[in-house]
């Protein structure tokens, strides 16, 4: 049997169960860095279909890395499922949300999550069948609508083991993405000014909100000396209780497009500046929260090539006349409706365009050649973000669109996999377009990322599973000693946010005395058997040490306070490896002497505590002992012993 047709039967195949669990995250949405029941979903059904699962990789909860197979080509898929605040609504052609502000899949992400699981499955039964080499990397990304997911997966790690990435999006054409559209910065400028009685005596205050608006006259004025195509919009999200109270405290949330890394860069640095002149001028002190930020798109022209002809190849949608009587009654809806077909079956030219619009897609296509493509799932003249796209993600249009792209993101798989010439040609462009390595995340790792919370308005029925969220616990019952490391090294941006966890730890009156001896050379590393036997191969080793000069020592019975500060320090250097997705294991047996005598550590430094520190071999597992913990009964007492 020809591939194509082999996979286009295998996702056929599989249709009620693909729609069951669209529908299921339909039925049950959840917004940016919340996804917690999707990534359950999703990570149940990749377990079940045989893929190696992580969850929770580049320190992000809710992003799955998923793989299968082996060797080269390796394949991304990219998967989105998070959705948006505010656009819950049932099955019909008029605003008819199922829960007041409740979220729901406007932008059809539970359509975009099932179509790259049915890809990622039908490329296995190609694999399998052909016995050709290759690996598909299945990845999970969180909070696309945020515009920060992929960039924090990037932050971590991700995408570079790729030699190919596709995605797919839903969309009101079959079309695709050929072209630029805007990355962006995002960040919220906070001011404190003074409180006081807007009439009995308002010289005695300092308004925040006379700050904020300062800010966004200047940021107005700005608009004019700023390139074609780029954006700055803003949002207030405080600004004062009452009108006789001078507001002591407001905000403004900014959001700065460009069509280049380089532009967004400029815009927002000027855009800084005028903010802290907003400050001056008010006499308020100016607190900047940035939030992070995403590049610029820039799909490579050989892989949106391949990706156009795949897509004219597959057999157009058929429409019953029930979904083509919704769709025009949606249709209707929007003042623009000038009678035109809202279903075309038609594909639109592979043609280049420029968008002020924005997609976190952007930084991985400036990591490994990528393209993007859609198929209709709602009707173009009403777009999306809206109630009427959530009514079609959750319908037999939308339903039929997600089919016809997992077929479509396969079979292109499936050339890239029998066509070396392809992704060298998508290489060079690649090399020549966007230069090999040349890519630096827009967030700064001391930018955490952002956390699951659990939002009641997202449970659409009784029967939904809660998605509380024990993140730290998660992460604690998660980690596990781990003895055995693949030889492969950790990326310094990983162990800057190591040192952080370090620098944040608290210690004992907030004196500081922790050293942190990093230990990564070959040299270095060579003498590590001098001090332990302890090392598992591992490529990077933590030392903490304390500085006895700086230790704090309790009054009353002369208690030295340097285990228990250098145990907290150890401990968030710990879970932080683990939340990057990083194995470790805690060594206190080593010789102090043989490590101060190897590493010229001074008089007044004690080295306390070891950590390996490395990627898990693909057999590492925990030790019998990991999960043997004693009762909290005999653990706890209350109030006296």
């Amino acid at each position: 049997m020809d591939y194509k047709q082999l996979i286009i039967e295998t996702i056929d195949s599989k249709k009620e169960y693909y729609y069951d669990l669209a529908m299921k995250l339909h039925d049950h949405p959840e917004t940016a860095y919340n996804e917690v029941q999707a990534c359950k979903w999703f990570t149940e059904a990749l377990k079940e279909n045989g893929f190696d699962v992580e969850v929770g990789p580049y320190g992000m909860p809710t992003a799955i890395r998923a793989t299968w197979g082996s060797g080269h080509p390796v394949i991304g898929l990219l998967a989105e499922y998070d959705a948006l605040p505010g656009l819950s609504q049932r099955q019909n052609t008029v605003h008819d949300p199922v829960i007041e502000g409740g979220p729901g899949h406007g932008c059809g992400h539970n359509l975009l999550g099932t179509a790259t699981l049915a890809a990622a499955l039908g490329m296995k039964a190609d694999l399998e069948a052909s016995g050709l080499p290759g690996t598909i990397v299945f990845y999970g990304c969180p909070a696309e609508e945020v515009l920060t997911g992929k960039p924090f997966m990037a932050r971590g790690g991700a995408f570079k083991e790729l030699d190919l990435a596709l995605a797919w999006h839903g969309g009101g054409y079959n079309m695709v993405h050929y072209g630029i559209a805007g990355g962006i910065n995002s960040a919220i400028f906070h001011y404190k000014g003074v409180a006081g009685h807007a009439s009995g005596a308002p010289w005695l205050g300092r308004s925040a909100l006379d700050a904020c608006e300062l800010l966004s006259v200047g940021a107005n004025y700005l608009r004019e000396h700023i390139p074609d195509k780029s954006r700055i919009h803003y949002s207030y999200i405080e600004a004062g209780e009452a009108p006789n109270i001078i507001p002591d405290s407001a905000s403004v949330w900014y959001y700065v497009r460009g069509l280049s890394r380089e532009s967004i860069d400029d815009i927002y640095g000027r855009l800084v500046e005028t903010a802290e002149g907003a400050a001056k001028m008010t006499g308020t002190k100016l607190t900047v929260e940035f939030l992070g930020g995403c590049y610029n798109t820039h799909a490579t022209k050989v892989v949106s090539d391949l990706l156009h002809d795949v897509l004219a190849e597959l057999p157009p949608i058929e429409y019953t006349q029930e979904e083509r009587d919704l769709a025009t009654a949606l249709a209707k809806t929007s003042p623009r409706y000038k009678g035109d077909d809202p279903l075309p079956t038609f594909v639109l030219p592979n043609t280049w365009y420029e968008s002020s619009g924005s997609f976190d897609l952007g930084d991985v296509q400036h990591i490994v050649p990528c393209g993007l493509f859609s198929t209709l799932t709602w009707p173009a003249i009403t777009g999306n973000h809206n109630w009427q796209a959530t009514c079609c993600t959750g319908n037999s249009i939308g339903l039929k669109g997600m089919m016809q792209g997992a077929k479509a993101m396969a079979i292109a798989a499936g050339r890239a996999f029998r066509e070396p010439e392809f992704l060298k040609a998508a290489w060079d462009e690649f090399d020549k377009v966007i230069g090999k390595d040349s890519y630096k995340c827009p967030i700064p790792m001391d930018v955490p990322v952002p956390q699951p919370v659990y939002d009641e308005r997202s449970e659409q029925d009784e029967k939904a599973p809660k998605a509380k969220a024990g993140c730290f616990l998660k992460l604690a019952e998660k980690r596990y000693s781990v003895r055995k490391f693949k030889d492969q090294p950790v990326e310094q941006e990983k162990i800057d946010a190591i040192l952080r966890a370090a620098q944040v730890a608290p210690t004992a009156a907030n004196f500081q005395p922790q050293k942190i001896l990093v230990i990564n050379s070959p040299e270095a590393i060579a003498k590590m058997p001098e001090c332990t036997r302890y090392t598992f191969d591992a490529p990077l080793f933590f030392l903490t040490c304390i500085d006895h000069s700086k230790v704090w020592v309790r009054k009353q019975d002369g208690k030295n306070g340097a285990d228990v500060d250098a145990a907290i320090v150890h401990t968030h250097m710990m879970l932080e490896a683990e939340e990057l997705g990083l194995g470790s294991v805690w060594v206190g047996s080593f010789d102090p002497a043989a490590a101060r005598k190897a590493f010229n550590i001074p008089d007044n430094i004690e080295p306390i505590a070891l950590l390996p520190v490395g990627y898990p071999a693909e057999d590492a597992e925990p030790s019998p002992l990991h999960s043997k913990n004693k009762p909290i009964e005999e653990l706890a007492v209350y109030n006296t012993f």
